[in-house]
């Protein structure tokens, strides 16, 4: 594929799909707002970031992110779950990949209650229940989410809890991490377990990170805010522009 160039003109149409607005942005991509031309069905349609015939840096990032993107959607094509954003639809060939997810039209978590907002106790037992219930599903299939964040949690229509972006995801193997996985050193700063900044992610990362969300709802802060830290953070090597800082940052990939 020479220069892929992502089309972004409102109303415009990407296989059955018309786009409609840009709701989400990442280190991946962008997923929009589209409209199946046909039923008229609402999904959240992922497209890839562009990339520029004469940047190979680029080209090398691009074809890193469809590894992920391609393994995203069969992931989630392989999971069925109550809380667990759906799959619709998807092409990863041709001139214009997508991913078509079910559309959450209610928001994620983190945009209805704002990092340092505190929460009432059964409301955080709740969502904590239902997330551990995706988290324990998928792990049992092999897989580590490695992104757990309020923002990667949104609402389905009856208020339940829809564990999102597997862009991330590590497929394991007896257990074990594929060692030439690009990925291996990536997450949110603020959530990630000790044993992600040295690659080794294991399902109990996805616990720790849910752990963190869990503290940061009952006391509005961080565990270990980051803020003054004295030591340097670890070296992450090529790919370090896949580490998310921010708390806040939605990504999507």
């Amino acid at each position: 594929m020479e220069g892929y160039h992502m089309p972004t003109a409102i109303d415009a149409q990407i296989g059955p799909y018309r786009l409609k607005r840009q709701v989400g942005e990442g280190g991946f991509g962008k997923v929009f707002l589209a409209e199946h031309i046909t039923d008229h069905t609402q999904v959240a349609l992922k497209l890839l970031h562009t990339f520029a015939d004469d940047d190979e840096e680029e080209k090398e990032a691009y074809a890193e992110a469809a590894v992920a993107f391609q393994q995203e959607f069969r992931v989630l094509q392989s999971m069925q779950h109550t809380n667990i954003v759906h799959v619709l639809d998807g092409m990863l060939d041709g001139e214009t990949p997508y991913v078509a997810m079910e559309y959450c039209s209610y928001g994620a978590f983190a945009r209805r209650y704002p990092l340092g907002v505190i929460l009432p106790l059964n409301l955080i037992v709740s969502r904590v229940r239902q997330v551990a219930s995706a988290l324990h599903y998928a792990h049992q299939l092999g897989v580590i989410h490695r992104d757990v964040k309020p923002q990667n949690m949104l609402f389905g229509v009856n208020e339940e809890i829809l564990l999102s972006d597997f862009g991330l995801a590590a497929l394991t193997n007896k257990g074990e991490i594929d060692p030439a996985d690009p990925y291996r050193f990536t997450g949110t700063l603020y959530y990630m377990a000790p044993e992600q900044f040295f690659g080794q992610p294991v399902p109990n990362s996805d616990q720790y990170a849910l752990a963190v969300t869990v503290y940061n709802w009952l006391s509005g802060s961080f565990p270990f805010p980051l803020a003054g830290r004295r030591k340097p953070l670890p070296s992450f090597g090529p790919t370090k522009h896949w580490l998310s800082m921010t708390p806040n940052a939605t990504r999507t990939r």
